[in-house]
């Protein structure tokens, strides 16, 4: 019994090589397109970083301190320790509270805006440009609830007045400086150095809307470091508004601070003082009660086991009663689930446990000495409170009177220059960063789902071999960018590249085509060559008209019939009359050939322009005129060479290549997928028509070639 084995194959690190290399290429290929759009995002973010309007930054450092002339929490809290986080939040909380919030919307009007109504994006560019900046500056501004967070319009009518225009169509006059009341509004507005024209737009906020807006722009963070030391930011677009919002905001934290630990004081010595009556009376009534037993009784001296227990029992009952003070306080900051209370609790638990087995040694003592330590101890116990207590009223009216809060401002905020949160450089080296990748997506995308024909190996897949592989020609090129300018000057005039320029690298190509064709038509039942393209634009007539001025060139008598009905512009190249061509003689009866043919002089080639555009081109390529004509020009001529419309926008190849014992097929190079290439011989198997050869035009040595290794296609070899 055998046992398979899973072998794990390693990584071919020239295939991933190989990869890198095309990707590379790829991005080479396209590089203009990725630079343009980088280009263009970075334009874009520096008109936003030019039109926008900077964010300002200002920043605070507070310190919160412990007292030590605290609340009695204090004792509490130094004793049990507390988690930092918690009061960073509870600080942070205190700050961002709608009453220290609230008092600054107040006293800085944050609950007015004004500014000047522009056009967007336009009347900000215009603003930018000349640094001219209208205000008015808003000194009252009330208004009914239902007008609150609404957008008013205020206009300039006069260098003295102004009108309101409400949004419910009420309309308010008013003069500059001088208080108006009408509407349910209270008005009182400064003309600042606006002009008549001049057009702003007035909000009233609501105080919770103001307040939150104000929110909306703090941040607070803490220094893990130092503890109790903590920096507030407050941002906003008028820099001289952010220094002295964020800078009245502190001050009022400070304040609140210093009045709630005031508030704090006063509370602590009213109970101090109805504790310190009660302790009092309890104190007397005890000592009475003391007084009194002893007067009553024989016994005045205790034994020394009751005069330890009493002892005892006056240190756990101070200790408790000081707890309970304690208890109190804390109470009123915390819950009973809070460590620091839970602790208290749980040491008072310790306490009266320890007193409970007090309590039962006394028990165990006679009557008299049970009553004698019972009334000793509220005596003893009695003093130790109240001295206790006056000694916190004490504490708590010197910090009364010293009180200065726990909370410090280290640093207000300053108008620094260049605190502009907008960042510039950081804005257009993002923008750069994303136009790439956005290019980068879009050719990978473009690369991956419209794969046009790059590598001439892939057409080998098809079953039809490529013949010739024709490189592009820069003078060629030349001609087609000048004939799309609309530029009535050519390069080429009345000429083919191959009587121009033999020398070319397409028509040297050509020229390996040409004897590629000896060979291809070997075996085909006439001389008729029929060369087609797949789709518009891939260089099917440019083929047909210097390859036949090739083989004319070999001393070999050919023809070139346009056959091209609808698009065939081949008399435009030649310079040739196309008032009679081959739509005329399909429509005609003449059986004399002659008179359609026209002689090149330049090339010795004879050729039948298309004629004019007929209505049915199709029909007339059925017609037996048709099959007459190539029957007879096949006679007459060594080459019958016919140029005809591409496959996949008509069915005109499909007629004509039964005629042709050989049949081309130009594939445009980087122009045609390999999908359009199949589907263009599929159609013309379907009509009984075989590819002979494939010929690949217009290659250029692509950038994902150079970067990988195999590429042998468009060496140069001339004459020298």
């Amino acid at each position: 019994m055998s046992e398979k084995k899973h072998v794990t194959e390693p990584c071919d690190s020239g295939q991933i090589n190989s990869n890198l290399h095309h990707l590379v290429g790829v991005l080479l290929e396209h590089h203009k397109f990725i630079l343009g759009l980088v280009f263009l995002f970075a334009g874009m973010s520096i008109g936003y970083t030019w039109l926008a309007t900077p964010m300002y930054r200002a920043d605070v450092l507070i310190q919160v301190e412990k007292n030590a002339a605290d609340s009695l929490v204090s004792n509490v809290s130094d004793a049990f320790a507390q988690d930092q986080e918690v009061k960073d939040a509870a600080e942070m909380a205190l700050l961002f509270s709608r009453r220290v919030i609230g008092e600054a919307v107040s006293t800085l009007k944050l609950d007015i805006d004004a500014k000047e109504k522009v056009l967007p994006v336009i009347g900000t560019l215009i603003s930018r440009i000349t640094g001219d900046k209208k205000y008015i500056i808003v000194d009252v501004l009330d208004v009914p609830e239902n007008l609150q967070d609404k957008t008013l319009q205020l206009d300039i009518i006069s260098q003295k007045k102004y009108k309101i225009m409400t949004g419910q169509g009420d309309v308010i006059t008013g003069e500059f400086n001088k208080p108006t009341l009408e509407g349910g509004m209270s008005i009182l507005i400064n003309k600042g150095n606006s002009t008549v024209g001049d057009t702003f737009e007035l909000v009233k906020k609501s105080k919770i809307t103001a307040i939150n807006s104000v929110i909306a722009n703090l941040s607070f963070v803490s220094n893990a470091r130092d503890n109790g030391v903590f920096r507030v930011f407050y941002q906003g677009k008028d820099p001289e508004k952010v220094v002295s919002t964020l800078n009245e905001i502190a001050k009022n934290y400070l304040n609140q601070n210093i009045k709630d630990k005031s508030a704090q004081a006063e509370k602590g010595l009213d109970f101090l003082s109805k504790q310190l009556t009660i302790k009092k009376n309890d104190l007397i009534h005890a000592e009475d009660a003391l007084n009194m037993y002893r007067r009553n009784s024989n016994s005045l001296d205790m034994s020394l086991e009751a005069q330890q227990l009493l002892k005892r029992g006056v240190a756990l009952d101070t200790q408790l009663n000081a707890l309970t003070i304690q208890e109190v306080d804390i109470s009123q900051a915390y819950t009973k689930e809070y460590p620091s209370y839970k602790a208290l609790l749980d040491k008072k638990k310790t306490i009266e446990e320890e007193r409970s087995k007090i309590n039962s040694s006394i028990a165990n003592l006679p009557e008299s000495q049970q009553q004698l330590i019972r009334l000793s101890r509220d005596v003893l116990v009695g003093q130790a409170v109240y001295v206790l207590l006056l000694q916190k009223e004490q504490e708590l009216r010197v910090t009364k009177a010293s009180i200065i809060g726990d909370v410090r401002i280290v640093d207000y905020a300053e108008l620094k220059t260049g605190v502009a949160s907008l960042n510039s450089k950081v804005i257009i080296f993002v923008s750069l960063y994303l136009g790439f990748i956005f290019a980068f997506i879009l050719v990978l995308l473009k690369t991956i789902l419209y794969k046009r024909v790059e590598k001439i190996e892939e057409l080998g897949q098809l079953g039809v071999s490529v013949l010739a592989t024709i490189p592009f020609s820069s003078i060629q090129g030349e001609i087609i960018r000048k004939e799309k300018k609309g530029e009535s000057k050519k390069i080429l005039q009345h000429t083919t590249l191959a009587d121009f320029d033999p020398s070319d690298l397409a028509i040297e190509a050509l020229r390996g085509l040409r004897t590629s064709l000896h060979f291809a038509m070997v075996e085909s039942n006439n001389n008729v060559l029929m060369i087609s393209g797949v789709s518009p634009g891939c260089g099917k007539t440019f083929i047909s008209a210097n390859f036949s001025s090739l083989i004319t060139m070999s001393g070999k008598r050919v023809l070139l019939l346009d056959a091209d009905l609808r698009k065939g512009y081949i008399h435009e190249l030649f310079s040739l009359k196309n008032e009679l061509g081959l739509s005329s003689f399909l429509t005609s009866s003449e059986v004399d050939i002659s008179k359609y043919i026209q002689h090149d002089e330049r090339t010795g080639l004879d050729i039948i322009p298309r004629g004019k555009i007929p209505p049915n081109p199709s029909e007339l390529l059925m017609t037996a005129r048709f099959k007459f004509l190539v029957s007879t020009l096949s006679n007459m001529y060594d080459f019958v060479i016919i140029d005809t419309p591409p496959i996949m926008a008509v069915t005109d190849p499909s007629i004509i290549g039964r005629h042709a014992g050989t049949t081309m097929l130009v594939v445009g190079f980087a122009k045609n997928t390999v999908k359009e290439v199949e589907i263009s011989i599929s159609r013309f198997e379907k009509s009984g028509v075989s590819i002979s050869g494939l010929i690949v035009n217009g290659y250029v040595k692509k950038a994902t070639e150079i970067y990988s290794e195999g590429s042998y296609y468009n060496y140069g070899y001339k004459y020298r």
